[in-house]
């Protein structure tokens, strides 16, 4: 049969061993079951007997779009999981759906499979006998129990990875073939599913529940030499993902000596303070830890950067987690009376996981240039197509399974040490090199983004820092605004309202939607049009412990309660000063930035965590502005001129962190164009006959006046209990007007 040269959705890959008489009721199945889809067959055989004469037999009875690979005696390295392997290479599918040849698979569930992987934007999709009742039906009791008994197991080695697969052993399942990292698999026997999801990192992982079907014909080839592969692949999965850690650790535990005999010489004999002891003793033990951990745990495998490159990130790591320390150790000395040397153990014993996280996967981080690992893809109301080689949570409103049509932005994370500089080309590189904050942006028909592995590793800094600034210029290049104000919504209605950074924006509408019913658009970005249209931008809300007690019911668990704590005093107006004055002192702050949120994340929800009954919606018309600020309670009315630029200022204050302000110019540069313009234009239009007020308040409670502004009549409701009709009281005053 001619090869079909049309790329086809799925490969449907079944890896087959003496299954001669299972081969033409399989394949008529398939045929039924994937009618209109456009599917290709690929069999790795491993068979002595007939089974591939079977199989072309098959595919002139059926017509079949059908690839064949036999292994013959000598080649059938790594048994059911070298051939899925070997399937993999030659699959063309964006898709790949793995199953067996004893029809205990149902063919009927691969388009299930598909649609779920495709509406829940997931990499893998798992058949799962365990997620029902009789799942094992076709299993006999034995079998059946075993199964259940090895699932359990499985599952109980690896409790991070498998926490959201109830059956990692299936051999039914279906995989984006961009989400496979192949070169990352040795497979050995019959559980290859379970080395992907332990291998691979960052899969999206779902199920779908299926009954496993009666073997049609032939024999099982589960056996005792199959057990001992199995177990054999457990143990090895097991040791080598724990390998790194627990060398890390031995080296660590032999630099505590050195560290403690360091900080007890230069404190009890040289007559130094314990601060200034410890921190020295930190350069001692570094420098021992760096030696032997770059030796015996990551150096021969992990060759990304140079040795002096690994030698300057440790140091810088060991000397930031001192200054994290610094206060650990004083208030364990000071405060609870421990003596230093313990105390000193303590400290480094907490910081100790969080370092090895950093150090693996930052300054020993695996070889290899340009990479968008899994591709996720984004699109922001049918006007821009993104696609990122890493998620951006802030876009998971827009995500999609795949984009119809080329991406206008492209963001990839690698080492950018490949091509030379072109004309045009944005750069922005901290002191740090490729360890710390480094960015090139080129321009042509899309946009490529080419970030550093640390900016990558801090998804909300890759987005906010670099992503957004794109996509407000990107947007007025096509006819829109990305302004910085939150959207609510009532009849169809929509009112903008804008503030400061920190000024209490995101408290107001929580507020407001918890006591109202406004529909809810956006928190802290919002598109709005030249006709005065407004489109939602529903990104995740920064929240803090504060800002809790604006809403009800927030779905919040004890843990992430607990962590807003700390998250809220790192991520405050506090931190955000912090950072504007080490930018003031030439310091590397945005390098900073994204290692503090890589090991901290902010606080980020979206609305229906925090108010889950609210609606949201897609679009609304402007049909008023509100400004929000801090003092004396008054209105003033605005001037359409004063109002596009409080818009104005208020849009460039959302964008003040560096790198921003360094690369602002050319990114606002586009074939000669300033786009500044042509975005004051598209508000300026926007605004026409739209009323604009400035309402201040001194105990914050902007959200009282909200709902007068927006409409006069009493037919707002609460959302509390029987949401009834309340009076909208709004104290009558006499407007200025600037």
């Amino acid at each position: 049969m001619a090869e079909n040269r049309t790329v086809p959705q799925v490969s449907v890959l079944i890896p087959t061993r003496n299954e001669r008489d299972n081969i033409r009721l399989l394949t008529a199945r398939l045929a039924s079951a994937l009618r209109g889809l456009g599917w290709e067959l690929i069999f790795v055989d491993d068979s002595d007997d007939d089974t591939p004469a079977c199989i072309r037999e098959a595919e002139k009875a059926f017509g079949l779009n059908l690839r064949l690979i036999h292994r013959p005696p000598g080649s059938r390295q790594g048994g059911l999981g070298g051939a899925v392997l070997e399937g993999f290479a030659v699959a063309r599918g964006a898709w790949v759906c793995v199953m067996d040849a004893d029809l205990q698979h149902p063919p009927e569930r691969i388009p299930g499979l598909l649609e779920k992987a495709r509406q829940d934007s997931l990499d893998l999709v798992v058949a799962s006998r365990m997620h029902r009742q009789d799942g094992l039906a076709g299993l006999s009791p034995g079998r059946s129990r075993l199964s259940t008994l090895l699932a359990w197991l499985t599952r109980a080695f690896f409790p991070g990875k498998l926490k959201n697969t109830s059956d990692p052993l299936t051999g039914f399942f279906i995989v984006r073939r961009a989400a496979l990292r192949r070169e990352l698999l040795s497979p050995d026997g019959f559980k290859v599913l379970l080395e992907i999801l332990v291998r691979t990192p960052g899969l999206r992982v779902g199920e779908l529940p299926f009954q496993i079907g009666r073997r049609h014909q032939g024999a099982s080839k589960a056996g005792l030499l199959e057990m001992g592969r199995f177990l054999r692949l457990l143990g090895r999965l097991r040791i080598q993902a724990s390998r790194h850690f627990l060398g890390f650790a031995a080296v660590g535990a032999t630099g505590l000596f050195v560290n403690t005999a360091l900080l007890f010489a230069f404190t009890e004999l040289l007559g130094f303070h314990y601060l200034l002891s410890a921190l020295l003793a930190v350069q001692g033990s570094t420098a021992w830890n760096f030696i032997f951990t770059d030796l015996l745990v990551f150096g021969k495998e992990n060759n990304r950067r140079g040795s002096l490159a690994r030698w300057a990130g440790f140091f810088a790591l060991n000397n930031l987690f001192f200054l994290l320390r610094g206060p650990i150790l004083t208030s364990l000395v000071a405060f609870l009376g421990i003596h230093y040397l313990i105390s000193n153990l303590i400290s480094i014993a907490v910081a100790t996981a969080i370092r090895y996280l950093v150090s693996s996967r930052w300054i020993w981080s695996k070889g290899g240039s340009m990479s968008t690992g899994t591709a996720h893809f984004y699109d922001i109301h049918g006007v821009i197509r993104v696609e990122s080689g890493v998620p951006l949570p802030e876009l998971a409103y827009f995500k999609v399974p795949e984009l119809e049509g080329p991406a206008d932005i492209l963001v990839q994370i690698g080492n950018l040490s490949d091509p030379e500089p072109r004309k045009g080309d944005i750069l922005y590189e901290e002191r740090l090199g490729s360890l710390g904050f480094r960015l090139r942006i080129r321009r042509g028909e899309r946009v490529d983004v080419a970030a550093s592995p640390l900016i990558g590793k801090s998804p909300h800094v890759l987005y906010t820092n670099v992503v957004e600034p794109l996509l407000r210029w990107s947007l007025v290049a096509r006819g829109y605004a990305l302004i910085h104000g939150a959207c609510i919504s009532y009849d169809g209605k929509a009112a903008l309202i804008t503030a400061r950074t920190d000024t209490g924006k995101t408290t107001t509408i929580l507020k407001t939607l918890n006591l109202y019913a406004f529909s809810f658009l956006s928190d802290d970005m919002t598109i709005l049009s030249a006709d005065g249209r407004l489109y939602n931008f529903p990104k995740p809300l920064t929240i803090s412990r504060h800002t809790l007690r604006a809403v009800d019911d927030a779905r919040l668990n004890f843990k992430e309660r607990l962590g807003l704590q700390v998250q809220s005093s790192l991520h405050s107006r506090l931190g955000r000063r912090a950072g504007f004055l080490l930018a003031r002192l030439n310091l590397p702050v945005a390098s900073l930035n994204a290692l503090v949120q890589m090991l901290v994340p902010p606080p980020k929800y979206h609305i229906s965590r925090l108010i889950p009954r609210v609606r949201t919606e897609r679009t609304a018309q402007l049909c008023r502005v509100i400004v929000i600020a801090r003092g004396k309670r008054r209105k003033v009315r605005l001037l359409k001129r004063k109002a596009e630029q409080i818009l104005l200022e208020n849009g460039e204050d959302a964008y003040s962190f560096p790198p921003y302000p360094q690369i602002a110019t050319a990114l606002r540069q586009l074939n000669g164009r300033d786009l500044a313009h042509y975005e004051q234009a598209i508000i300026s239009r926007a605004l026409h006959r739209v009323p604009a007020d400035l309402i201040f308040d001194p105990n914050y409670q902007w959200w009282r006046r909200i709902p007068g502004l927006m409409t006069h009549s009493n037919d707002l409701k609460t959302q509390r209990v029987a949401r009834k009709p309340i009076q909208v009281h709004v104290q009558q005053r006499k407007s200025a007007e600037i």
